[in-house]
């Protein structure tokens, strides 16, 4: 139903919405441009299997369908996880309220008809998919922190493999997403001391982040400094604190 919602945004700003800044990695993802890490690899990678699905489709490599093909399987995901997101509060009732029907259906009206959330589904950058996956790491982290009691505190195998996943990908998006990752899991290790799959999906995603470098270096790709990522953060902060 969101998805739906949201087509009409994508008919308006037909094939889609790409700055500036992203042309240089849609050149990356053709290969008329050496890789780079500094969009990240794993977001080129998605552009440039839209290139790849309008070869199939159209039998080239068209811009326009490129571009129109990405905003559509942006919008699948942004959708999808939205969508997972509020069937789960609905079905295990996190929002402790009688209401609970009636909210999730107002957080659906407002995912589904307010324009911001259907414009930024359709900007081809790493930011979609990354705060998809924010969103869906919180909503993780807190179902296992305030569903899970002293009696049930032994690993789970299927969320700790949904959420390392969830976490490398946020990792792997964005330059300074491991503050976001391990920030998040050293504070609920903090509250929750006793959940030992915490303490599994953070030596997960600390290897991850690890491996990182000497993975692009053995694939030749240059990466974006640590400072870059760290300052990018501190500027945002510094920003709203100072105003």
């Amino acid at each position: 139903c969101i998805f739906i919602c949201w087509l009409p945004v994508l008919v308006i700003n037909y094939p889609g919405i790409i700055i500036s800044d992203y042309t240089w990695q849609y050149f990356q993802a053709l290969g008329q441009s050496e890789l780079s890490n500094h969009h990240p690899v794993i977001h080129t990678m998605i552009i440039r299997f839209s290139q790849w699905l309008s070869d199939i489709i159209y039998g080239q490599v068209s811009a326009e369908k490129a571009v129109l093909i990405n905003s559509i399987l942006q919008m699948v995901v942004m959708a999808g996880i939205i969508g997972y997101i509020l069937m789960q509060m609905a079905r295990e009732a996190l929002i402790c309220s009688r209401y609970v029907k009636v909210g999730v259906l107002i957080l659906g009206l407002y995912y589904a008809l307010f324009p911001m959330n259907s414009l930024f589904s359709i900007y081809m950058t790493k930011d979609i998919i990354f705060s998809g996956c924010c969103f869906l790491w919180g909503f993780w982290l807190y179902r296992d922190i305030k569903v899970c009691d002293s009696n049930h505190n032994k690993a789970n195998i299927k969320s700790i493999i949904e959420e390392s996943i969830i976490a490398i990908l946020i990792i792997y998006f964005r330059s300074n997403g491991f503050v976001i990752v391990f920030g998040t899991l050293l504070l609920a290790i903090v509250y929750k001391k006793k959940l030992k799959m915490l303490y599994i999906i953070l030596g997960v995603t600390l290897i991850a982040w690890i491996m990182q470098t000497p993975l692009l270096n053995a694939a030749k790709i240059p990466k974006t400094e640590l400072v870059e990522a760290l300052g990018m953060s501190i500027n945002q902060v510094a920003n709203v604190v100072n105003h």
